[in-house]
């Protein structure tokens, strides 16, 4: 996960600035939850649909945050979990997901 990182200057109120905004970000930026992608336009059915969500590593959970039906939204075995999560719906429907 990114942090920030303070730049030394001779300025010594921008360094006190930056001191500031470091430890004021960087336990944010260190949430699991932040470190995701936004997929879009996710078709699902009543049968487990493979999404592949490109982190680049394991998923670590998902939040539906926009869905077309109104229904519920399952989690289904993956077969890799470092590339797909397997999404099962109670209805068809296209979602928007926060894959973290």
């Amino acid at each position: 996960m990114a942090k920030l990182v303070r730049l030394q200057t001779k300025d010594q109120e921008l360094n006190r600035v930056q001191d500031h905004i470091v430890r004021e970000v960087n336990p944010f930026l260190g949430k699991e939850i932040i470190d995701g992608v936004l997929l879009t336009n996710v078709a699902l059915t009543t049968s487990a649909t493979n999404v592949y969500h490109g982190l680049g590593r394991k998923y670590r959970g998902w939040i539906v945050v926009d869905n077309t039906t109104p229904c519920w939204v399952y989690a289904s075995v993956s077969s890799d979990p470092s590339k797909t999560l397997s999404l099962i719906a109670t209805v068809t429907t296209t979602v928007s997901l926060w894959v973290f």
